[in-house]
């Protein structure tokens, strides 16, 4: 009985091993990890998503694929992530915005006074009409690893458009999140909405600041999880650059 009893223990063992060897399964969710050479686009993507999930500023991630404004891709397609060229000026131009997948079934923007953290770029004033996302206490903020701003938003809190700009993908979220928005404001700027929270705005239509895109209903559930994130030529900025303090 104990040689069968340590048999059967081998075959566990055996066998959690096999699973741990086993290659992982695609996952979407991951966003700053390791950019690869190459990316085959998915149902649901826009070049903008794909752009914002590899960390690379949307406009140099069409330039190397040839791809023109509206920026519009299709499901299977396969797209270069080796983007080492500077956008010329026809992709650097304003985009329509319109659905990248046809085939798919405030305050001003002046540095914060005191403010005195480096920063590789000078100030980034965008809009006037910039404001923060949301009125929640901060539960994580910018730097140390973290590209953007973490809030746990208590019943009834509500999420809104930083400032005015074209939703330019409203779909499936990333890194854990259910939900992900990106609102493009002119040329060089992202703002980010990861939550899990329905969406209140459709993919192509142009907000200004303060519409709301999420709330959470006053229902007595726990807090929800909400990370926001502003990029300036795809590189992540600390939004109270952009925002103010």
């Amino acid at each position: 009985m104990i040689r069968a009893a340590l048999l059967g223990l081998l075959l566990i063992c055996g066998s959690a091993c096999v699973q741990r060897s086993l290659p992982p399964v695609a996952d979407r969710s991951p966003v700053f990890g390791p950019t690869p050479e190459g990316y085959r686009v998915q149902a649901g993507d826009t070049l903008y998503s794909i752009a914002w999930r590899f960390g690379l500023d949307y406009r140099r991630l069409a330039l190397a694929n040839g791809i023109r404004p509206p920026y519009t891709i299709y499901p299977g397609q396969r797209l270069s992530l080796s983007v080492t060229s500077t956008p010329s000026v026809a992709s650097a131009g304003s985009a329509s915005g319109s659905r990248q997948r046809p085939a798919a079934g405030g305050s001003s923007g002046a540095r914060p006074s005191g403010d005195r953290r480096p920063e590789p770029s000078p100030v980034l004033p965008a809009a006037r009409d910039w404001r923060w996302p949301t009125s929640a206490a901060v539960s994580r903020p910018y730097g140390q690893g973290n590209k953007g701003v973490d809030y746990h938003l208590q019943p009834g809190a509500r999420v809104v458009g930083a400032a005015s700009g074209q939703v330019v993908y409203s779909g499936k979220g990333l890194g854990g999140y259910r939900y992900l928005v990106i609102v493009k404001h002119g040329a060089s700027y992202l703002s980010a909405y990861s939550l899990n929270l329905p969406v209140r705005v459709k993919e192509g239509e142009h907000i200004k600041g303060g519409t709301r895109i999420a709330d959470m209903e006053g229902n007595g559930r726990s807090a929800g999880r909400f990370h926001f994130e502003v990029r300036k030529d795809g590189d992540p900025v600390d939004p109270a650059r952009v925002i103010g303090g």
